[in-house]
């Protein structure tokens, strides 16, 4: 594995795992904080507390984990320095700008990632290899779910301080678990109808949404529908397939798939293998970033994907706002 200098933009919970997911991998990573209270947390980096150290010569590729409201102007400080970059989910928490910067780095022969990390996780691959495989028979219907209670997320720290909780920040549910966004896109296609309600329904002090019903025509037929919120107080993530021949269901937590078939009328139950830990996906979306800065190659989730996943969630907005679906 090739060598390269990473320069990581935030150093909360996620920059500070990539970062040492990249040092496990024999990678040369620096942070940059500016938050100073951070700092304190990070000693075992290299960190700096100016934004240019990230855009350094020596600097090979930018990880950018700032907060969702930073994303857009950070990708564009690494694209206009020609470092390739990868870049949290979202892609941005709103569309103006979003073209440019796909223009930009398509000029300028940058390699993007966006961190759409379920893609790597093994019951995921599983349960998608079963799907394609023809397991299911024809996919007709899923259900998706992913809920947590915010203040139990990190429970070291206040949730009103976090950027889920700020609408300036572009938290909210939504933007915060664009992942179903796009792994249903993987699993069944293009999405070209969107009906949602977002509410906020709960007495947490935030100023974003904490709920979200939506649903979702495919151009294949298939019609899924997702519940995000910051309300369960058992954190759920789960995934449910209904084919022509049987239906499938994932616990994102655990790995277990099962698999029901009309014929012998039982579950067959397929174990989360043991040896793999959550943070297994995420050292396989660094391996990924990283092989594709070796080969030169485009990655399974880069800037142009992160848009249609974008456009997607803006959507969900749309159509809560005007009650109504929306055609993309």
């Amino acid at each position: 594995m090739s060598v390269f200098n990473f320069a990581v933009i935030g150093g909360g919970s996620i920059g500070s795992r990539h970062a040492r997911n990249l040092v496990s991998l024999g990678q040369k990573v620096r942070i940059i904080e500016t938050y100073l209270p951070q700092v304190e947390n990070l000693r075992e980096f290299e960190v700096h507390t100016d934004l240019d150290s990230a855009f350094a010569p020596e600097i090979d590729a930018v990880l950018v984990c700032s907060p969702t409201v930073h994303h857009l102007d950070h990708t564009r400080m690494a694209i206009d320095c020609r470092k390739h970059v990868f870049v949290e989910k979202p892609l941005s928490h709103t569309w103006q700008g979003v073209d440019m910067l796909i223009e930009a780095a398509e000029k300028a022969g940058i390699i993007s990632l966006v961190g759409f990390n379920m893609r790597f996780r093994d019951g995921f691959r599983r349960a998608k290899a079963m799907l394609d495989e023809g397991r299911l028979g024809k996919p007709l219907a899923a259900r998706a779910n992913c809920s947590y209670y915010l203040p139990h997320y990190h429970p070291d720290q206040d949730y009103r301080q976090r950027y889920q909780a700020q609408h300036k920040l572009g938290g909210g549910v939504v933007l915060d678990d664009t992942h179903e966004l796009d792994y249903l896109s993987v699993l069944f296609g293009r999405v070209k109808e969107v009906f949602a309600y977002v509410e906020h329904l709960s007495d947490l002090e935030t100023d974003t949404e904490d709920f979200a019903a939506i649903t979702l025509k495919h151009e294949s037929g298939v019609i899924t529908q997702l519940q995000l919120d910051f309300l369960q107080h058992i954190y759920r993530r789960q995934l449910e397939i209904t084919g022509s021949n049987a239906t499938l269901t994932l616990d994102h937590n655990t790995g277990e798939i099962r698999v029901y078939g009309p014929k012998d009328h039982q579950y067959e139950v397929y174990p989360q293998n043991m040896s793999v830990t959550v943070n297994d996906m995420y050292l396989a979306e660094m391996r990924h970033f990283i092989r594709c800065l070796e080969e030169r190659e485009s990655s399974v989730a880069d800037l142009k994907v992160g848009r249609d996943v974008l456009k997607l969630a803006l959507a969900v907005f749309e159509s809560a706002d005007k009650q109504k679906a929306i055609q993309l």
